[in-house]
């Protein structure tokens, strides 16, 4: 999981308090919990590969990609989970939604 995709799941929780059921330290701890997530932080690595992704226009999009796509060529099965649709169009990671 790109450490940008889980900030900003953080940030949403933090801002609609009570609309979600689960509290920020929930999320974190349940991801901290699952043996199938590693949170990844944005390195030179992810930003070089950016310049992969330019058929995603926003700049945390191309972010989220290049992590999933060093993922797949590291071994890793892949896939993003969103229904954004510049991601999800962009034909460059499998997503589910």
């Amino acid at each position: 999981m790109p450490a940008i995709a889980l900030g900003e799941a953080l940030f949403i929780l933090e801002r609609k308090t009570g609309l979600y059921a689960l509290t920020e330290q929930q999320l974190l701890e349940s991801i901290r919990q699952d043996a199938r997530i590693e949170v990844v932080g944005l390195d030179e690595a992810v930003l070089v590969k950016t310049l992969d992704c330019t058929v995603i226009p926003e700049m945390h999009d191309r972010q989220i990609v290049a992590t999933a796509l060093l993922a797949q060529e590291a071994g890793v099965d892949v896939a993003i989970l969103t229904r954004d649709a510049n991601i999800t169009q962009s034909g460059l990671v499998d997503c589910v939604w």
